[in-house]
């Protein structure tokens, strides 16, 4: 600098500095957005997955147990289960595929749908140690079912709901009917 003020090449390198600084911060505000972004989608999935979770615990709470011999207790696919249950005579639980998205209802709440943000979401059954797409297993010995799993196009569970594994106080197994009957 010099008595007159800043020469040109000074001034052109303050304005490059200048620049660069503006650059830098744009591209840090630009991250910023992405991080906030990502942070938002993974909150929304978990609180999705709750979601989803807590609809599958509640829809088999105190339900059970379900053996792979008799059939008319639980039966299942890959997009909907249909069991005796106790709150109602029967209740369904389908996943509904939409056009952009899909459902998971039930018969006992159905206008309460949970939305799946999953592409071809589908039930897995979980008994004896091994995984099935269909219930009544075909095993040659009687299993009782575990657990039932909503598994994600990529075959990852985004929720699984344990089933009781035992008999309520009062039942007497009928080896016959292979059921709980009430006891005396």
């Amino acid at each position: 600098m010099n008595e007159d003020g800043y020469t040109l090449v000074e001034m052109l390198a303050a304005i490059s500095i200048l620049a660069m600084l503006v650059a830098g911060l744009g591209e840090c505000m630009h991250l910023f957005g992405r991080f906030q972004t990502d942070a938002l989608n993974l909150t929304a999935s978990a609180a999705e997955q709750a979601k989803i979770q807590r609809y599958l615990d509640d829809s088999f709470r105190n339900e059970g147990p379900f053996w792979s011999l008799t059939p008319r207790t639980l039966i299942g696919r890959s997009d909907r289960i249909s069991y005796e249950c106790g709150k109602a005579a029967h209740c369904v639980i389908s996943i509904i595929r939409e056009h952009s998205s899909e459902l998971l209802q039930g018969s006992l709440d159905p206008s309460a749908p949970v939305r799946i943000n999953a592409n071809n979401a589908h039930f897995m059954f979980l008994a004896n140690g091994r995984e099935y797409s269909i219930w009544p297993a075909r095993v040659p010995a009687n299993v009782r079912l575990i657990a039932v799993s909503i598994l994600d196009g990529r075959n990852m569970p985004m929720a699984t709901a344990r089933l009781q594994t035992t008999e309520r106080a009062g039942c007497v197994f009928d080896i016959v009917a292979l059921s709980c009957k009430e006891g005396s």
